[in-house]
């Protein structure tokens, strides 16, 4: 059994949110929102602290809904994913980070859609 310790009402964390709603996924703990619930605080915490510029939350509620059959909100979120990598200022990253970061997210979704 895993604990964690997380305070979801001032969180400014949106890839532990995925990563705690992954878990909670498979395994739900008493008094805690459910999964759907914490990849949407995710995505909202990414879209409000975070300039949206985050890509990790919606591959995260993509995957709950292709897990669920639901293919068409897991292309909505993955199509989300894919405007927020299209934002990307790469120009003004570190050539080695810009380099990593596209490369990593990129593999990320083409691994997540290889699954369709």
């Amino acid at each position: 059994m895993v604990l964690i310790s997380f305070n979801l009402s001032n969180g400014r964390y949106p890839l532990a949110l995925g990563i705690l709603a992954d878990m909670e996924e498979m395994s739900p703990s008493p008094k805690r929102p459910a999964s759907v619930e914490l990849y949407t605080m995710a995505i909202n915490i990414a879209r409000k602290h975070y300039c949206d510029m985050h890509v990790y939350p919606y591959t995260y509620m993509g995957n709950y809904y292709y897990r669920r059959c639901m293919y068409k909100e897991a292309l909505s979120n993955w199509a989300a994913a894919s405007q927020v990598i299209s934002r990307y200022d790469l120009m003004s990253l570190s050539s080695l980070t810009a380099h990593w970061l596209l490369a990593y997210d990129l593999l990320s979704l083409m691994v997540l859609t290889s699954l369709l």
